[in-house]
C-alpha cells in the first residue's frame, strides 16, 4: 500500500476522514512505516500548539534582530500588506521535534502561523534541487465552523507579485504544487482581512 498524503494524514489527525478511509490510513500506519508515523507526530504536534492558545516567545536573538530593522523598512512593508501580518508561532527549523518526527524534516520545513483568530499551517517540501513544494492549511479559530476557511483565495507572491492563486479546500486546504526556490509571500483574503505571511523563504538551489 502506497503512503497516504500529507492532506490525507491532516484529516486523519484531525477526525475529517469518513470511516473506509481512516480505516485504510489506521491499516498503513499499523504496518509500521516511519515516514508517516513521523509526518503525523509533527501533524499532531503543530494541531496541539493550535489549540493550546498560547504562543511561543521568540528567542533573544529574533527580537534583538527586528530591532536593527530600520523603521521606514517596517512601514513600507506593513503598507504593502494592507491587511494583518502573521505571527510565527512554530517553526521546525528552529524549534525542537517531538521524539520519532526528526527523520520526516530531513526534506521538508513546517510553519505555523498566526493572525486574527486564524493559524495557518505551511509546508515547504524539498522535490530536489530545483523545486520545493508549497502547501498547507488555514485553521479557523474555535468559534469558527469550518466552512469559514472552504473556498479562501491563497495568493503566492514574488517581489510583491502573484506568481499564482490557489481556492482552499472545503477543510482550508491549499497546495500551489513545484516552484523554484526564492523569498516567497502568501497573501490570504479572510472575510475580515487581508492576511500576510512575509519572508517565507524556501530551500536555498
Amino acid at each position: 500500500m502506497s503512503c497516504p498524503t500529507h492532506e490525507t494524514l491532516i484529516g486523519f489527525a484531525a477526525g475529517d476522514l469518513d470511516a473506509p478511509e481512516r480505516q485504510s490510513v489506521a491499516t498503513h500506519l499499523e504496518t509500521d512505516c516511519p515516514s508517516c508515523s513521523a509526518e503525523l507526530s509533527v501533524i499532531a504536534y503543530l494541531r496541539s500548539i493550535a489549540t493550546s492558545g498560547v504562543l511561543e516567545s521568540p528567542p533573544l536573538g529574533a527580537l534583538e534582530q527586528a530591532a536593527r530593522i530600520p523603521s521606514d523598512r517596517i512601514g513600507r512593508s506593513l503598507a504593502s500588506s494592507l491587511g494583518r501580518v502573521a505571527s510565527l508561532v512554530f517553526d521546525t527549523l528552529a524549534s525542537p521535534l517531538p521524539q520519532g518526527a526528526r527523520s520526516a524534516a530531513t526534506s521538508s520545513r513546517q510553519m505555523l502561523f498566526r493572525a486574527l483568530d486564524y493559524d495557518i499551517d505551511v509546508r515547504l517540501s524539498q522535490i530536489d534541487s530545483a523545486f520545493v513544494r508549497v502547501s498547507g492549511q488555514v485553521l479557523p479559530g474555535s468559534e469558527r465552523p469550518i466552512e469559514s476557511v472552504s473556498g479562501v483565495d491563497v495568493a503566492l507572491l514574488l517581489d510583491g507579485q502573484a506568481v499564482a492563486i490557489c481556492p482552499t479546500t472545503e477543510l482550508g486546504e491549499f497546495d500551489f504544487g513545484t516552484v523554484n526556490p526564492g523569498n516567497y509571500e502568501l497573501s490570504i483574503e479572510t472575510d475580515e482581512d487581508r492576511i500576510l505571511i512575509e519572508q517565507l523563504s524556501t530551500f536555498a538551489s
